[in-house]
């Protein structure tokens, strides 16, 4: 499991960008909005010599971020590849379906969230699956999502057992 770097095409021209990492998206997903700069920190585009153009400057996005036919405006093709590279990074959660816990092993206790919270990576790294740093840097989403939906399985099934168990011992009074 690792960010991955994904290569496109938009307004005729190749780019390049490797996902956020979990952190990351998860703010971009649920905090501010973002700048040019923060959003595009690590796509790079295709420049006509073959050598790639990072596009984590304003003077760099503003040189370079055009249709060359002039089909639409330079802000309109920056926003359709702002999205592009967000939905590389996020769309995972958006199509994301979480594991169906068995209603008898939710509580209608009430529980305290942090008010700068991330649920799904607190558990992670609160439970020692990854580590914060990790999260920051070398995970992305997509894997955060897939360590979460294994760690909640791996509950359920211990769960499953537990009540098994329960219910074996009580037959066999």
């Amino acid at each position: 499991m690792s960010r991955k770097t994904v290569k496109f095409e938009l307004a005729h021209k190749d780019f390049k960008t490797t996902q956020f990492s979990a952190f990351h998206s998860y703010e971009m997903i649920f905090g501010e909005e973002l700048s040019p700069e923060e959003v595009l920190k690590d796509t790079y585009m295709l420049l006509s010599d073959g050598n790639w153009a990072r596009l984590d400057e304003n003077s760099t996005i503003s040189a370079l971020i055009f249709h060359p036919e002039r089909v639409e405006s330079p802000l309109s093709t920056l926003t359709r590849l702002m999205e592009k590279v967000k939905e590389v990074s996020c769309v995972c959660m958006y199509k994301w379906e979480s594991v169906k816990v068995p209603k008898r092993f939710i509580s209608s206790a009430s529980t305290v969230e942090s008010p700068r919270g991330m649920p799904i990576l607190s558990t992670l790294f609160t439970e020692k699956l990854a580590t914060l740093h990790e999260l920051q840097e070398f995970y992305s989403l997509d894997d955060a999502l897939r360590m979460y939906d294994d760690f909640t399985v791996q509950n359920i099934n211990k769960a499953l057992q537990q009540e098994k168990a329960t219910a074996d011992a009580k037959s066999k009074r």
